[in-house]
């Protein structure tokens, strides 16, 4: 899962999705665990058990790349992600306005591994 931004101000796209590294036969990729409700990747097709193979032409075999990849990606446009679904591979294309705009409200607890109460009034 990707934050939105840094300690530095720096804007970081949210995918909204998690995943582990995994290896096969043919080397390593990132499987698709969890796909968060109304996140862009929800919204582009992405669901549980895909396989992330490349982003924006780049083979991703780490989790922390695909931040990178998205960093790096077009200002404008969309960032192309190739998938395997099964044997089918597929290639979504995710603008960058939506994973620039996403923010998952509520936070997810499991973006941060913790719980928050307002404790106020108690």
């Amino acid at each position: 899962m990707l934050s939105e931004f840094s300690d530095t101000g720096t804007k970081r796209g949210i995918l909204g999705v998690f995943f582990e590294r995994r290896k096969d036969e043919k080397g390593s990729y990132l499987h698709v665990t969890e796909v968060i409700r109304g996140s862009p990747a929800e919204r582009h097709g992405m669901k549980a058990s895909d396989r992330i193979l490349e982003l924006n032409r780049r083979r991703i075999k780490e989790g922390m790349k695909i931040h990178t990849a998205l960093m790096r990606g077009p200002d404008s446009g969309a960032n192309q992600i190739k998938i395997m679904r099964g044997i089918e591979a597929l290639t979504l294309y995710v603008n960058s306005s939506d994973i620039a705009g996403y923010l998952p409200l509520p936070l997810d607890e499991r973006l941060l591994g913790l719980r928050l109460s307002d404790i106020r009034g108690t």
